[in-house]
């Protein structure tokens, strides 16, 4: 069932509407004082052309919004149109000014049959607050969903919401998009006004997100430690129980370099572990300074002194700052000496090692055997170039794949990028539209303010062009990102992707750092299909990112046809093995 993240923050009252166009664009209205609790909201919709004045320079924002004001509201955000050329509603005449929109938008704002049979909508009647929840639950494309974060509270007046729309209200309510007065009631037929028009309107397409709480559940493995019984074999050993530190148990292994060991190391000994038909482990881990590491190390031995070993060794390249979950399946082992898996492992160790001079510290939370999940492939196309629509696309549909489009929604529609016609086509045949910004920039080098802007108005594109399954995830232009861009970023989407060259596991223990596997020129097929054989066998997550499908071109972002045909071929031999997913469809996943 689709379901997708919320554009609102919980609020006191819903509040929407619109008006005709009396009046040119304008965001100075001289009865909007600079105080005015809404005059942010007011400017910017009537600044991006949704709400408009009145001649004179006024909003008139205490005046209340009728049906139609809110129908053209409807369809001036949405870009609603209709073709009919003969009026549904018998109080609508083709030549009343909100013909058009109350045609366009009735499939979320719908009339009435009274006794006499003929549909009426009552154009001039004040917008109820239960219409409004209702036709903006319905033009987002919110659907019911058991796993909703917010738990249903029914309003005292509930009873009083109309049984046509109860179920939309209820929803809006349930997953925090309006809430009632401080006496617990909805009011349902109480009026809206102008200002809150523009209030709700602006926090439902650039607020941000109320995000859904995620799913949790028991790791799909065998906890072979939670290091609780490692001690310090070099350098500087701890142990720690800061809860954003620990994940397992009650306490997690710290490793810190130091003067002296530019490589620190703990061993846990007297296992007994027979990893013989081991098809994989699985370490968690926290980085704390990624810049400073060279690699973590995991070694196995069946003896006490390891003079022979198993070693596998992960580099800062396939990490993220933080969190970290790392599939090793068991053939990457490196032998030392006669070791082999044939043997019952009686020594762990694990390590650090600093790159340079500069000292690092890594927290390892858990070891787990035998992870088992059925492998997920999603593949994005970072910056919506228009071969992504006449090359991939057909491609892809004549396999029945789907695909993911990150949207740059300032170049949507340009010269080489798909237009929002384009977007549409591949949206109703599945695929899903991502936020890469408004612009593409090196998001680190904004202002919040800026990267606020970049972030918001990307996301309330796809929302006015109702794109919204996968508005709340985001891709960070260049893979470029920092803490405080991580930060803004969890406001406006529940996943962030990064360019790090890796793959997930089950739900993503650091969202706002997803990894991917580029395809790049001339790529060499061993990297997808290693990606592919270990998205198969052991369960990972893959997300490929590629950009431009074109037979010309040497730029590193251009993948020609006949390669992206032989990826497509990889893929296709293992379809029964993984699941193809849109990001919505991905979602699911995590959170059914």
């Amino acid at each position: 069932m689709r379901k997708w993240m919320l554009g609102l923050l919980s609020l006191m009252l819903i509040y929407l509407g619109s008006v005709p166009a009396y009046a040119d664009h304008s965001t100075a209205f001289s009865d909007v004082p600079t105080g005015f609790w809404a005059t942010g909201d007011i400017e910017k919709m009537a600044g991006v052309g949704i709400l408009n004045g009145y001649e004179g320079g006024l909003f008139k924002p205490h005046h209340s919004v009728s049906r139609e004001e809110l129908a053209t509201l409807l369809a001036n955000t949405f870009y609603l149109e209709s073709s009919s050329v003969s009026p549904t509603f018998f109080d609508v005449a083709l030549d009343r000014w909100s013909y058009a929109a109350v045609e366009a938008a009735q499939a979320y704002l719908p009339g009435y049959v009274p006794n006499d049979g003929r549909s009426y909508f009552a154009p001039s009647a004040a917008a109820t607050r239960e219409e409004v929840a209702a036709s903006i639950v319905r033009a987002l494309g919110y659907t019911e969903d058991a796993n909703s974060a917010v738990p249903l509270s029914p309003f005292k007046d509930a009873a009083e919401i109309s049984p046509s729309v109860v179920e939309d209200v209820l929803l809006a309510a349930k997953l925090g998009l309006v809430q009632g007065y401080e006496d617990g009631r909805f009011r349902p037929r109480h009026s809206v006004t102008r200002a809150e028009a523009a209030a709700i309107l602006h926090r439902a397409l650039y607020g941000p997100i109320a995000l859904l709480e995620r799913k949790t559940a028991d790791m799909p493995a065998a906890m072979l430690t939670d290091f609780a019984e490692a001690v310090g074999w070099y350098g500087t050993v701890a142990h720690t129980r800061d809860a954003d530190r620990v994940k397992t148990g009650d306490t997690s292994l710290v490793l810190t370099t130091d003067k002296e060991h530019t490589t620190t190391g703990a061993r846990q000994q007297q296992l007994s572990l027979d990893l013989g038909a081991t098809r994989n482990l699985l370490l968690r881990l926290y980085v704390e300074d990624l810049e400073k590491l060279s690699k973590v190390e995991v070694r196995l031995a069946s003896n006490p002194d390891m003079r022979a070993y198993l070693s596998y060794a992960h580099t800062r390249w396939q990490l993220v700052p933080g969190w970290n979950e790392v599939i090793i399946p068991v053939e990457r082992f490196v032998s030392v000496g006669d070791e082999s898996l044939e043997r019952t492992m009686t020594t762990l160790q694990v390590s650090v090692t600093q790159r340079g001079d500069l000292p690092v510290s890594v927290v390892y939370d858990a070891l787990y055997r035998d992870y088992e999940a059925k492998g997920k492939v999603l593949i994005q196309f970072d910056d919506g170039w228009s071969s992504v629509y006449t090359e991939a696309f057909p491609m892809m549909q004549e396999r029945g794949f789907v695909g993911n489009v990150g949207v740059v929604s300032n170049l949507a529609g340009m010269r080489n990028y798909v237009t929002p016609e384009q977007l549409k086509e591949m949206y109703a045949q599945g695929w899903d539209m991502f936020n890469h910004t408004a612009s593409h920039p090196r998001l680190t080098q904004l202002s919040e303010e800026q990267i606020v802007d970049e972030l918001s108005s990307a996301r309330a594109f796809m929302l006015r062009h109702q794109l919204g399954r996968a508005a709340d995830f985001i891709a960070y232009p260049y893979g470029d990102y920092d803490d405080r861009v991580m930060e803004i970023a969890s406001w406006y989407s529940r996943y962030a992707r990064t360019t790090t060259p890796a793959f997930e596991i089950g739900q993503p223990v650091n969202p706002y750092r997803l990894k991917t596997i580029e395809l790049v020129n001339n790529i060499d097929p061993a990297i997808y299909r290693e990606a592919l054989r270990t998205a198969a066998s052991h369960g990972t997550t893959v997300m490929f990112l590629l950009h431009r499908i074109e037979a010309e071109g040497t730029s590193s972002i251009t993948l020609h046809p006949d390669d992206f045909e032989a990826f497509l071929d990889e893929l296709e031999l293992f379809r029964d093995d993984v699941d193809i997913l849109s990001i919505s469809q991905w979602y699911e996943t995590l959170y059914r």
